[in-house]
């Protein structure tokens, strides 16, 4: 942007308003941007397009994992988890749910034979999603849900794991992704 003199806007306008509004919205940044250059050009005809693209980053901590599908690597996955500065409750879940899924991984997306799971743990201040993938056979953990009602504790075999999990779960989904197992799990991040 142009001024009825000739001068730009140029990267020390820019980083004036960054400067002013650090702590600002990416809305609010954009606005205020707007106006700093409106109040700059004073009324010169534009001479060129005006282009404000703004991110906001939320904080995350993410865990990225890729491992052989067999059980006592879940202890590599609750050393990640504990690395997480989350309340004690949450880390008790987020083992829970792990242990549930990638067991379940383990004996039944590769029932002869060995593969890889990649799990991803990511949390923000309000939620931590866990999403677990394979390219094993097609099992979706979330069909066929345990009714706790009808549940018959002296007989059945199975199921109360996932009833566990898929309980402490804000929500859920599973879908068959080129030839791969995806199923993500989001629960209420608590802090210490």
């Amino acid at each position: 942007a142009q001024n009825d003199s000739g001068e730009f806007f140029g990267e020390e306008g820019l980083e004036k308003i960054l400067h002013d509004n650090i702590n600002c919205s990416a809305e609010d940044l954009v606005n205020s941007t707007i106006e700093g250059i409106n109040g700059f050009v004073n009324g010169a005809v534009q001479s060129d397009d005006i282009t404000i693209l703004a991110f906001q980053v939320v904080p995350s901590n993410i865990k990225k994992l890729h491992l052989e599908a067999k059980v006592e690597n879940l202890e590599i996955i609750n050393r990640s988890i504990s690395e997480f500065d989350v309340s004690e409750d949450t880390r008790f879940q987020m083992n829970v749910i792990a242990e549930e899924v990638f067991v379940n991984i383990c004996s039944y997306s590769y029932p002869d034979s060995t593969g890889y799971a990649d799990i991803e743990i990511e949390s923000n201040d309000e939620t931590i999603t866990m999403t677990f993938i394979d390219n094993g056979i097609s099992f979706d953990q979330t069909k066929d849900i345990i009714d706790i009602d009808e549940y018959d504790m002296d007989n059945a075999v199975g199921g109360l794991g996932r009833h566990i999990t898929f309980t402490m779960a804000n929500d859920y989904s599973y879908e068959r992704v080129n030839d791969k197992n995806v199923l993500k799990i989001t629960i209420t991040a608590e802090d210490q």
